[in-house]
């Protein structure tokens, strides 16, 4: 079966999407979400982590989104489960917050085309 149009382009690029974004992930974890773990003051602001690495996203997400967006999910029944961007706004720096968006975007974009490349209907 070959597919044409967005879906081949999905499945071509879904691969490579995936390898950037886990590279992405392990480089914004080892250098940010590390430093920020080792700190007391931010220790307990990093939300709360359902899995093992789980708290990479939640930084990145807090370091991504606006900063009303973020509030709202702060406010919000279950505020408990997001990191706290003021206080991790703090301890980041411009880099920090480079590598923030490009893991979190690149991960976004990842489980887009996933899904995408996934629900596809063959053609008959």
């Amino acid at each position: 079966m070959t597919y044409q149009g967005f879906e081949a382009v999905a499945l071509r690029i879904t691969p490579w999407a995936m390898l950037v974004a886990g590279v992405m992930y392990l480089v914004f974890g080892q250098v940010t979400v590390r430093r920020l773990r080792k700190n007391p003051a931010t220790r307990d602001c990093l939300g709360m982590e359902l899995l093992n690495g789980g708290d990479i996203v939640l930084v990145a997400q807090a370091l991504t989104w606006p900063g009303w967006m973020q509030q709202r999910a702060e406010n919000g029944c279950l505020g408990f489960m997001v990191a706290r961007s003021r206080v991790i706004r703090q301890y980041t720096n411009r880099l920090d917050r480079i590598l923030a968006r490009l893991c979190y975007w690149s991960m976004s974009i990842c489980l887009l085309l996933l899904l995408s490349s996934c629900f596809t209907l063959p053609r008959r």
